[in-house]
């Protein structure tokens, strides 16, 4: 596990793409199906990769998690720069998601608060 400065355009230096892999281009991600893992939260009160990150700068925006061809990067917007935390797959041990689930509150006689009276989940109804 590594930490790198990223450019503005956010896109991975040549020394971290020699150790931990390149990104994957847009027509291999569709080809594999491997899209932008998201945005990544970590647990309050449970030690994490991000704790000490979090300690050190103030970042402002959640850390954004994605994939390379070696490992998996988590991309870190602070109020002045970007930072990358580059980790190999050889060196996770575990990975835990937990989903909550979907809360909506929609207006009442909305044509949304009517599919959910339907029985459609809100997440198709989205």
């Amino acid at each position: 596990m590594e930490g790198f400065a990223l450019s503005s355009d956010g896109k991975v230096p040549r020394k971290m793409a020699a150790q931990y892999g390149r990104e994957f281009t847009l027509a291999e991600r569709v080809k594999y199906k491997i899209f932008g893992i998201g945005f990544f939260r970590p647990i309050e009160g449970q030690p994490n990769v991000l704790s000490r990150w979090f300690e050190i700068k103030s970042f402002t925006i959640r850390p954004h998690l994605d994939q390379l061809t070696g490992g998996l990067i988590f991309r870190l917007t602070g109020s002045k720069t970007m930072d990358a935390l580059a980790i190999r797959y050889d060196e996770i041990i575990q990975i835990q998601v937990d989903r909550e689930p979907d809360k909506v509150s929609p207006i009442i006689f909305s044509p949304f608060w009517f599919l959910l009276q339907l029985g459609f989940k809100p997440r198709q109804v989205r």
